[in-house]
């Protein structure tokens, strides 16, 4: 007898170590995958990282370039303002040379006018003088008056000439002046006609670098877009990696081995004691030695683990039935004994899961 139950023993024995490192495997397993999880988070963060870098860089470039070409337009402007100055200086100096060359063709015109009459008056000297000399012959008793004449109108006839020569010295002067006129004229107007193409050339660049700039504000609208999507990727990233790393804190400190807290469980005694302390308000009508005796798997809510099965067990809390009608008030308590675990009850929604639990484990529905 005594050898089968020394067997006995040795089987429990074997048997509780072949459990424990089945839960030793299994917690292992799970600690592994969540650190390879945090550690691919972690990687493709900082590939997002990278790529942010990257993305910041292009649009300080793309900044500086559309810098550069405002730059460039404020000089194309600077000098379209130039051109347009001297067009309207070119403009006045045509206007000016075309005056003059008016009042200088009224004064050819006068001289032509002046030139004529002179001529009409030499061609009357002439007939004049020709009379004179036909009438020689005739008058020779008039000879010594009409050589006197004769000398006086020579005299008169070398002066119409002399004047006749100056006025087409004036001519020509007047003339070559014209000429000259004219060509400054078609100077100018060559020079207008210039600088009316360099400004339609200046226009044109001007458009081009306009529609330039215009792209460059886009890109960089959509640069900007892709920065804020990726920051915004970035935050998801990081708020991903913070969960997974809280998740692989509570499955360590949830797997750990609960034999501590067992050996620890207070009896009956210390649970009234509790209850006189005044945490009776999580506590049902039920005596506690029924509860642990008939104890509910509270592993089964989500958000339990070993560790908080047995903390609450510690505070009498065995089924699902006791969370399900938990009070505000029992609620608040029960969340003081509840160490680095405060706030659970809440965040994971005890009292609905423990009500369908209990429903779905003894097949009434609490009331």
């Amino acid at each position: 007898m005594a050898y089968a139950i020394g067997e006995i023993i040795i089987y429990l024995l074997i048997a509780a170590l072949l459990g424990l490192l089945v839960g030793y495997l299994l917690w292992y397993r799970r600690w592994k995958a969540n650190n390879d999880e945090a550690a691919q988070l972690r990687n493709e963060l900082q590939v997002r990282s990278t790529e942010l870098d990257s993305e910041r860089q292009r649009a300080l470039t793309l900044a500086s370039d559309l810098d550069t070409r405002t730059a460039a337009l404020d000089g194309l402007r600077l000098e379209l303002a130039a051109a347009e100055s001297t067009r309207d200086d070119l403009a006045a100096q045509l206007a000016a040379a075309s005056q003059r060359a008016s009042d200088c063709e009224s004064r050819v015109e006068g001289l032509d006018a002046d030139v004529a009459t002179l001529g009409a008056s030499v061609q009357s000297k002439s007939a004049d003088l020709k009379d004179a000399s036909e009438q020689i012959d005739s008058l020779t008793a008039e000879l010594e008056t009409l050589q006197r004449r004769a000398a006086g109108l020579a005299a008169d006839v070398d002066t119409e000439r002399e004047r006749a020569s100056t006025l087409s010295a004036q001519l020509t002067t007047v003339t070559i002046e014209r000429d000259r006129i004219a060509g400054d004229i078609d100077a100018v107007a060559a020079k207008a006609s210039a600088q009316a193409s360099a400004q339609a050339k200046a226009a044109a660049a001007l458009d081009i670098e306009k529609a330039t700039v215009a792209r460059l504000a886009a890109e960089l609208a959509d640069t900007r877009a892709s920065l804020a999507a990726a920051q915004d990727a970035n935050t998801a990233l990081a708020a991903e990696v913070a969960e997974v790393a809280e998740v692989a804190e509570v499955a360590a400190v949830e797997n750990e081995p609960v034999q501590t807290l067992a050996a620890s469980e207070p009896d009956t005694d210390s649970v009234a004691a509790a209850v006189a302390a005044g945490t009776a308000s999580f506590l049902g009508p039920e005596p506690v030695e029924e509860l642990r005796a008939n104890p509910d798997d509270l592993k089964r809510i989500k958000g339990v683990g070993p560790y908080l099965e047995a903390l609450l067990n510690r505070n009498g809390i065995y089924t699902f039935r006791q969370i399900a009608r938990l009070t505000d008030q029992g609620v608040r308590d029960l969340d003081t004994q509840l160490e680095s675990f405060k706030g659970r009850i809440g965040r994971d929604n005890w009292l609905p899961q423990a009500a369908a639990l209990h429903t779905e484990t003894h097949g009434t529905a609490l009331s």
